[in-house]
């Protein structure tokens, strides 16, 4: 169930699907881009990730889940290569799920 869900965050945030990206983020979720900004809520989370929402090819290495009944850690290192100019990034990744409902909703994303 969660592996699904990670990869859709994943993918929709690089194919620019800013909008399914912000629905799988809780009202009161909060996103810190290491050393540089924090975001808070859906809609500044959106805003926050659209220079990130484009296409490009991401790895995910080093992955770590851990899980109780009502949250899930993901956390990892990743290599993202945008495609239009092959500019690369790397980092580490941490991200915290909560169950709500019948949903996994990102509570806390922090990524480097």
């Amino acid at each position: 169930m969660m592996i699904p869900l990670i990869s859709v965050s994943v993918s929709k945030r690089f194919q620019g699907d800013l909008e399914n990206v912000g629905a799988i983020y809780g009202p009161g979720a909060v996103l810190i881009h290491t050393g540089k900004n924090c975001s808070y809520g859906r809609e500044d989370i959106k805003k926050a990730l659209a220079p990130f929402a484009v296409p490009a090819d991401t790895k995910v290495f080093d992955k770590v889940i851990e899980g109780t009944s009502d949250h899930i850690v993901y956390k990892g290192g990743f290599k993202t290569t945008i495609k239009a100019n092959g500019a690369v990034f790397e980092g580490k990744f941490q991200q915290i799920f909560r169950k709500d409902g019948d949903q996994w909703l990102i509570i806390y994303d922090e990524f480097e």
